[in-house]
């Protein structure tokens, strides 16, 4: 697999905590490379080596479960790309993926929601739900964990699936902190916590 660049890796947080693969995720990480090679290593590579010192955020379509917390719901549908919500919206963005059927998936939405109710006004919390590519869940069981949860921050998930290989999803969850540009300040793989993802957040606000 293609691992992420010298400028990415600065940025890498360790992951305290473990991560939910198996050995068919592993497969379906081989195999959806394979497929999406062609169409979408170059346009990534080209994402990631054009800032001098944080990589873009590689843009994907997303559709919607939850709403309510987008500022720009206004401008857009249930169905907008990413690069759509980053420009309308002035907060920095944590963007979490995640899937139904993994357990510290599970464990972390709750933090996420607690944030969430602290601070929507400052940041901008969206979950991807990539079940579907990692075989861990539908995107009912996906829905229906949300539900379940009562999780009304930005939720949703997508139909691209070069987006294991553009973002190097090797365990979930992965969380990304970017910033009003659209830029990736951070990369976290593993679970977080409510104080962490806040601790994150905050260093990307002050990264300068």
């Amino acid at each position: 697999m293609r691992r992420l660049n010298t400028r990415l890796r600065l940025h890498l947080v360790a992951k305290p905590l473990p991560t939910c693969i198996s050995p068919r995720t592993i497969l379906l990480l081989a195999l959806s490379m394979v497929l999406a090679l062609g169409a979408c290593s170059v346009q990534a590579k080209k994402q990631i080596e054009a800032n001098e010192g944080y990589p873009s955020a590689p843009d994907f379509h997303i559709e919607f479960y939850e709403t309510e917390g987008l500022n720009s719901l206004t401008k857009l549908n249930s169905h907008a790309l990413l690069s759509q919500v980053v420009k309308l919206d002035d907060r920095p963005v944590l963007l979490n993926f995640w899937a139904g059927l993994c357990p510290p998936c599970k464990a972390e939405m709750p933090d996420f929601q607690s944030l969430w109710a602290d601070h929507n006004e400052n940041y901008l919390i969206i979950g991807i739900d990539i079940g579907p590519f990692v075989l861990l869940g539908t995107r009912e069981e996906g829905m229906q964990l949300i539900t379940d949860l009562r999780i009304t921050y930005p939720v949703g998930t997508t139909y691209s699936p070069e987006i294991v290989q553009n973002y190097e999803l090797t365990g979930m969850p992965t969380t990304f902190i970017i910033d009003n540009d659209g830029l990736i300040i951070k990369r976290y793989a593993g679970m977080l916590t409510k104080e962490r993802a806040l601790q994150l957040l905050n260093e990307s606000v002050n990264k300068d």
